[in-house]
């Protein structure tokens, strides 16, 4: 900054950029501090659908095999009643 007069020195230091970014950063830098942010929230909901649809797959198949190997429910038999109960009822 030695070899510059005071006008080019001010003008560097504390003037205007030239440029439109209000912030000093642009929607590269944006993109690149964003996209790791976005990639896990991605990945999280990946995974949480995944593992709905692996619980829901898993509770058709219990109730498939349960209905698969159900035995026969034995037919129950009511014995005739007597004279005397039939009276009583």
């Amino acid at each position: 900054m030695a070899g510059f007069d005071d006008a080019t020195v001010v003008r560097r230091l504390g003037g205007r950029s030239r440029r439109s970014d209000t912030l000093g950063f642009g929607l590269g830098e944006v993109a690149a501090l964003v996209t790791p942010v976005v990639w896990l929230a991605l990945h999280q909901a990946a995974q949480q659908i995944a593992g709905t649809a692996v619980d829901s797959g898993v509770a058709r198949a219990r109730s498939a095999l349960r209905r698969l190997f159900r035995r026969p429910a034995e037919a129950v038999t009511v014995p005739p009643l007597s004279r005397e109960r039939s009276a009583n009822c």
